[in-house]
Protein backbone atom coordinates (compact mmCIF):
# COMPACT_ATOMS: atom_id res chain seq x y z
CA UNK A 1 0.00 0.00 0.00
CA UNK A 2 1.50 3.53 -0.95
CA UNK A 3 2.29 5.85 1.55
CA UNK A 4 2.18 9.54 0.90
CA UNK A 5 5.68 10.72 1.33
CA UNK A 6 6.92 14.65 0.04
CA UNK A 7 9.97 16.73 1.84
CA UNK A 8 11.16 19.60 0.60
CA UNK A 9 14.04 21.28 2.04
CA UNK A 10 16.66 24.10 1.23
CA UNK A 11 20.18 23.89 1.12
CA UNK A 12 21.44 27.09 3.19
CA UNK A 13 25.08 27.98 4.11
CA UNK A 14 23.75 29.88 7.54
CA UNK A 15 23.03 26.18 8.48
CA UNK A 16 26.74 25.59 7.41
CA UNK A 17 25.45 22.91 4.67
CA UNK A 18 27.00 22.59 1.19
CA UNK A 19 25.66 21.77 -1.99
CA UNK A 20 28.36 19.86 -3.11
CA UNK A 21 28.01 17.65 0.10
CA UNK A 22 24.51 16.94 -0.05
CA UNK A 23 24.77 16.27 -3.62
CA UNK A 24 28.28 13.86 -2.42
CA UNK A 25 25.81 12.36 -0.30
CA UNK A 26 23.14 11.78 -2.24
CA UNK A 27 24.54 9.61 -5.30
CA UNK A 28 27.03 8.28 -2.91
CA UNK A 29 30.30 9.30 -4.21
CA UNK A 30 33.32 11.27 -3.48
CA UNK A 31 33.26 14.55 -4.84
CA UNK A 32 35.62 17.66 -4.52
CA UNK A 33 34.57 21.01 -2.94
CA UNK A 34 36.58 23.64 -4.58
CA UNK A 35 35.20 26.73 -2.09
CA UNK A 36 36.55 24.38 1.29
CA UNK A 37 39.12 22.43 -0.86
CA UNK A 38 38.17 18.82 0.78
CA UNK A 39 36.80 15.76 -0.66
CA UNK A 40 33.26 15.59 0.20
CA UNK A 41 32.53 12.37 1.32
CA UNK A 42 29.01 10.78 1.36
CA UNK A 43 27.62 9.39 5.40
CA UNK A 44 27.54 5.91 6.22
CA UNK A 45 24.47 4.07 4.10
CA UNK A 46 21.31 3.57 5.64
CA UNK A 47 20.35 -0.40 5.24
CA UNK A 48 21.97 -0.39 1.95
CA UNK A 49 20.69 2.28 0.50
CA UNK A 50 22.37 2.64 -2.99
CA UNK A 51 20.89 4.73 -5.15
CA UNK A 52 19.16 2.37 -8.51
CA UNK A 53 19.65 5.51 -10.68
CA UNK A 54 21.48 8.93 -10.60
CA UNK A 55 21.65 11.57 -13.20
CA UNK A 56 21.95 14.77 -13.98
CA UNK A 57 19.17 15.72 -15.79
CA UNK A 58 19.01 19.74 -17.88
CA UNK A 59 16.84 21.91 -19.23
CA UNK A 60 17.61 22.27 -23.50
CA UNK A 61 20.51 24.37 -23.79
CA UNK A 62 22.37 24.00 -20.47
CA UNK A 63 25.79 23.89 -20.61
CA UNK A 64 26.97 20.28 -21.42
CA UNK A 65 30.24 20.49 -18.69
CA UNK A 66 26.67 20.76 -16.22
CA UNK A 67 26.07 17.02 -16.72
CA UNK A 68 29.34 16.62 -14.44
CA UNK A 69 28.04 16.32 -11.04
CA UNK A 70 31.18 18.23 -9.24
CA UNK A 71 30.98 20.80 -11.76
CA UNK A 72 27.51 21.74 -11.61
CA UNK A 73 27.28 22.12 -7.95
CA UNK A 74 30.92 23.58 -7.61
CA UNK A 75 29.52 26.32 -9.92
CA UNK A 76 26.81 26.92 -8.04
CA UNK A 77 28.20 26.85 -4.40
CA UNK A 78 31.01 30.16 -6.59
CA UNK A 79 26.95 31.76 -7.33
CA UNK A 80 25.99 31.90 -3.85
CA UNK A 81 28.33 34.37 -2.54
CA UNK A 82 26.84 35.26 0.64
CA UNK A 83 27.38 33.40 4.01
CA UNK A 84 23.75 32.92 4.44
CA UNK A 85 23.18 31.73 0.69
CA UNK A 86 20.40 29.34 -0.42
CA UNK A 87 22.25 27.32 -2.55
CA UNK A 88 19.61 24.78 -4.24
CA UNK A 89 15.79 23.21 -3.08
CA UNK A 90 15.97 19.24 -2.61
CA UNK A 91 12.64 17.32 -2.81
CA UNK A 92 12.44 14.11 -1.45
CA UNK A 93 9.08 11.77 -2.23
CA UNK A 94 7.77 8.25 -1.84
CA UNK A 95 7.13 5.96 -4.37
CA UNK A 96 4.87 2.93 -4.42
CA UNK A 97 6.69 -0.48 -2.93
CA UNK A 98 4.95 -2.69 -5.27
CA UNK A 99 6.27 -0.67 -8.54
CA UNK A 100 10.12 -3.12 -9.66
CA UNK A 101 12.86 -0.62 -9.48
CA UNK A 102 12.85 0.44 -13.19
CA UNK A 103 9.31 1.58 -12.76
CA UNK A 104 10.05 3.49 -9.35
CA UNK A 105 13.31 4.79 -12.10
CA UNK A 106 11.19 6.37 -14.74
CA UNK A 107 8.42 7.48 -12.49
CA UNK A 108 10.68 9.88 -10.92
CA UNK A 109 12.36 10.93 -13.57
CA UNK A 110 9.31 11.85 -15.04
CA UNK A 111 8.11 13.70 -12.23
CA UNK A 112 11.01 15.74 -11.86
CA UNK A 113 11.89 16.21 -15.95
CA UNK A 114 8.08 17.68 -16.08
CA UNK A 115 8.00 19.65 -12.76
CA UNK A 116 11.97 20.67 -12.56
CA UNK A 117 14.07 20.39 -15.82
CA UNK A 118 11.04 21.36 -18.14
CA UNK A 119 10.59 24.84 -15.84
CA UNK A 120 14.53 25.21 -16.72
CA UNK A 121 16.41 23.74 -13.80
CA UNK A 122 19.13 21.75 -13.43
CA UNK A 123 18.62 19.01 -11.43
CA UNK A 124 20.61 15.99 -9.54
CA UNK A 125 18.14 12.93 -9.40
CA UNK A 126 19.00 9.96 -6.86
CA UNK A 127 17.00 7.06 -6.66
CA UNK A 128 17.21 5.30 -3.35
CA UNK A 129 16.35 1.83 -3.07
CA UNK A 130 16.20 1.14 0.44
CA UNK A 131 14.74 -1.94 2.67
CA UNK A 132 12.54 -1.53 5.54
CA UNK A 133 12.83 -2.90 8.50
CA UNK A 134 10.05 -5.66 7.88
CA UNK A 135 12.10 -6.13 4.19
CA UNK A 136 9.93 -4.24 2.37
CA UNK A 137 11.81 -2.51 -0.48
CA UNK A 138 11.62 1.34 0.20
CA UNK A 139 12.19 3.30 -3.16
CA UNK A 140 13.20 6.96 -2.16
CA UNK A 141 13.76 9.37 -4.88
CA UNK A 142 15.41 12.88 -4.00
CA UNK A 143 16.24 15.50 -6.23
CA UNK A 144 18.36 18.73 -5.96
CA UNK A 145 18.01 21.95 -8.14
CA UNK A 146 19.39 24.91 -7.56
CA UNK A 147 17.25 27.63 -6.63
CA UNK A 148 17.22 30.04 -9.60
CA UNK A 149 16.50 28.60 -12.82
CA UNK A 150 18.68 28.05 -15.66
CA UNK A 151 16.38 27.86 -18.28
CA UNK A 152 16.66 30.06 -21.46
CA UNK A 153 15.84 33.53 -21.56
CA UNK A 154 12.85 35.09 -22.82
CA UNK A 155 12.80 37.16 -25.99
CA UNK A 156 14.05 40.49 -25.15
CA UNK A 157 16.48 39.60 -22.51
CA UNK A 158 19.78 41.25 -21.78
CA UNK A 159 21.12 37.90 -23.25
CA UNK A 160 18.74 37.40 -26.64
CA UNK A 161 16.63 34.97 -27.16
CA UNK A 162 16.56 31.18 -26.62
CA UNK A 163 20.10 31.76 -24.95
CA UNK A 164 21.24 29.86 -21.53
CA UNK A 165 21.90 32.62 -19.24
CA UNK A 166 25.05 31.74 -17.14
CA UNK A 167 24.02 30.76 -13.67
CA UNK A 168 21.98 33.35 -12.18
CA UNK A 169 24.09 35.02 -9.53
CA UNK A 170 21.51 36.48 -7.10
CA UNK A 171 23.77 36.43 -3.91
CA UNK A 172 22.14 33.43 -3.22
CA UNK A 173 18.42 35.04 -2.03
CA UNK A 174 16.09 32.20 -3.29
CA UNK A 175 13.50 34.85 -3.77
CA UNK A 176 13.21 36.06 0.00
Amino acid sequence: MAIYHLRFGLVQRSKGQSVVAVAADRARVRLHDRRLDRIQAPLPAKRGSMPILSKVLLPDGAPDRWHNREVLWNEVEACGRRRDACLAREVEFALPAELLPYQAAALARGYVSVAFVAEGMAADLNVHWALRPDGEPKPMPRSCSRCAASAPRASGSRSGPGTIAPPPCDGGNCGR
